[in-house]
């Protein structure tokens, strides 16, 4: 299903861009990714999932090609994600 597989797709893309990778084209990739996950799902879950990924590539693109220079601006090397 779009939103499964979809899902799981994103993920890696998303690693590939963390990982410095080409980027242009992966950005481009995780967008088609995220319309067709949106348009295809037949549940909530599919359709609404890409909408915060969309949002950030839309407003926040410089912060997905920019250099990676250690911790973001105010960020600490102590502070995770759960």
């Amino acid at each position: 299903t779009p939103c499964r597989i979809g899902a799981v797709r994103g993920v890696e893309v998303i690693d590939r861009i963390l990982a410095g990778g080409d980027t242009s084209s992966d950005l481009n990739l995780l967008d088609d990714l995220c319309e067709v996950m949106a348009d295809a799902s037949l549940c909530a879950l599919g359709g609404l999932a890409p909408l915060p990924v969309r949002s950030a590539l839309r407003h926040f693109r410089d912060d997905f090609t920019a250099p990676r220079r250690g911790p973001a601006p105010g960020a600490t090397e102590d502070r995770r994600c759960p």
